[in-house]
C-alpha cells in the first residue's frame, strides 16, 4: 500500500516534470511565435488604420476622377500607398501622372501631411455600335445601333457618342456586326437613291392626297426631287422631307 506521503511526492514529481516540459516547449517556440505575431500585427495594421477614418482611398479616388474627367466610368485596381492614411479624408487630390494606365496621385490632408497613391486606372466612355452587319448606303434607323461602354484606349477616332447623329444617315461603307460607328462611316445627309419607293403627299388649298411614287433621281433629304406617280404615271417634283416621303405642292 502506498503511503499518503509517497502519493504526495509522486504528484509533486509529475507536476515538476510537466512544468519542465512546458517551459522547454515554450522556450523552443517563443521566437517563432513572437515573429509570427509581429508579422500579423504589421499586415493587419494598415487596413485597420484605413478603415478607422470611415473612408476608402479607392472610393475617394474614383469619385475625384469621375468629377474632374469626362469619362462615363472608371475602374481602379492595384491601389498602393507609401504610408498609412490619416483618419480624416484628404483635403485635396493632386494628379502627378495622368490616367489611364498606371497613375500617380498625391493625397493632401489638413495637417500638412500627404501620401503618394499609385493605382492602375482603366477609363471607359460610351460609344454606339452596329447591332448587325449593314451594307454601304444603308440608312441607319432607330434600333440599328446601341450604346455600350468601351475602354477609352480602344475607342476609334471620331467615334459617335450621340444616337441622334446617326439616325437617318446613310453609311458610306459596309460594316460588320458590333462595329463602333465613327463620323467617317456615315454621310452628313441622307441620300435617297433613284428608284426608291416613296409616298407622294400632294397638297393644295383645301385638300391633300397621298399616292405611291418612286424617285427618278438621287437626292438628299431636304432637296427637291423628281418622282413618278405610279398610278397616273405622271412625273412630279417635290421636296424630299425624309427618305420615304416627297411633298408635292400645287
Amino acid at each position: 500500500m502506498t503511503s499518503g506521503c509517497g502519493m504526495q511526492n509522486n504528484a509533486e514529481y509529475k507536476h515538476t516534470e510537466l512544468a519542465a516540459r512546458l517551459s522547454s516547449l515554450f522556450t523552443f517556440f517563443s521566437p517563432a511565435v513572437l515573429l509570427l505575431a509581429a508579422a500579423l500585427g504589421f499586415l493587419l495594421n494598415l487596413p485597420t488604420v484605413a478603415l478607422a477614418g470611415s473612408w476608402s482611398p479607392e472610393t475617394e479616388l474614383k469619385t475625384y476622377l469621375k468629377a474632374h474627367y469626362p469619362w462615363a466610368e472608371v475602374d481602379i485596381s492595384d491601389l498602393q500607398m507609401n504610408a498609412h492614411p490619416p483618419a480624416e479624408r484628404p483635403a485635396a487630390i493632386i494628379v502627378e501622372k495622368t490616367p489611364p494606365g498606371r497613375s500617380v496621385f498625391r493625397f493632401e490632408f489638413e495637417r500638412s501631411t500627404s501620401i503618394t497613391v499609385t493605382a492602375m486606372v482603366k477609363t471607359f466612355d460610351r460609344v454606339f455600335i452596329s447591332r448587325t452587319a449593314y451594307r454601304k448606303d444603308y440608312v441607319l434607323r432607330q434600333g440599328d445601333v446601341y450604346p455600350t461602354l468601351m475602354e477609352t484606349c480602344r475607342i476609334p477616332k471620331g467615334a459617335v457618342r450621340e444616337e441622334d447623329r446617326l439616325i437617318g444617315k446613310p453609311l458610306v461603307r459596309s460594316i460588320v456586326q458590333n462595329t463602333p460607328i465613327t463620323d467617317f462611316m456615315v454621310s452628313e445627309t441622307a441620300i435617297v437613291k433613284r428608284g426608291r419607293p416613296v409616298v407622294l403627299c400632294i397638297e393644295s388649298t383645301g385638300f391633300s392626297v397621298k399616292a405611291m411614287g418612286e424617285t427618278r433621281q438621287d437626292a438628299a433629304v431636304g432637296d427637291y426631287v423628281k418622282a413618278i406617280n405610279l398610278s397616273s404615271k405622271k412625273i412630279v417634283t417635290g421636296m424630299l422631307v425624309d427618305e420615304d416621303t416627297v411633298r408635292v405642292e400645287y
